[in-house]
């Protein structure tokens, strides 16, 4: 008997979700042999990549997904967080920026992929440059983060690092 797509995605996410992920992955397969940009089968596959540590297999899921629905937060997010994984820093900040314009009317999206996402980005690149002695690029970095995310203490580390120098 064949089932939808729309209940083999049930049972691949109640699956998925107790934590049996081959017969997630099974269902999922299913779905993407029929429709393979399938938005929420590419995306919950890039889940499981990117659990198992499959990131760079997550990339291009997560990709296929964005690019069949941007309007769907998650999908952004996870995105953003296998390319911070990868230590691709410039790649995921750009992705942001894709982000704010796609769901510019989503203003309590932004603010959060900006505060868990963007800041740390440049209190990482605080970091870096710092540790290259790029310190007036550190103390820009660091006071960026700083104003996304004035909560972010590692930010006034850096900056008070930075400035000590």
């Amino acid at each position: 008997m064949k089932i939808t797509n729309e209940d083999a995605l049930k049972k691949a996410i109640e699956n998925h979700k107790s934590g049996n992920l081959e017969k997630a992955e099974f269902f999922y397969n299913g779905i993407l042999r029929s429709d393979p940009n399938h938005p929420h089968a590419n995306h919950n596959m890039g889940l499981i990549a990117f659990s198992t540590g499959k990131e760079e297999v997550s990339l291009s899921l997560f990709q296929t997904a964005l690019k069949v629905d941007p309007s769907i937060e998650q999908f952004w997010s996870s995105y953003i967080r296998a390319l911070l994984k990868l230590d691709r820093l410039e790649e995921a900040k750009s992705i942001i920026f894709q982000c704010k314009e796609v769901l510019k009317n989503n203003k309590k999206f932004i603010v959060k992929l900006e505060r868990d996402f963007l800041a740390p980005i440049y209190n990482n690149l605080s970091f870096a440059m710092k540790t290259l002695g790029k310190l007036s690029d550190a103390i820009n970095y660091a006071n960026q983060a700083i104003k996304i995310n004035p909560n972010l203490s590692e930010a006034y580390n850096n900056l008070g690092v930075a400035l000590e120098e």
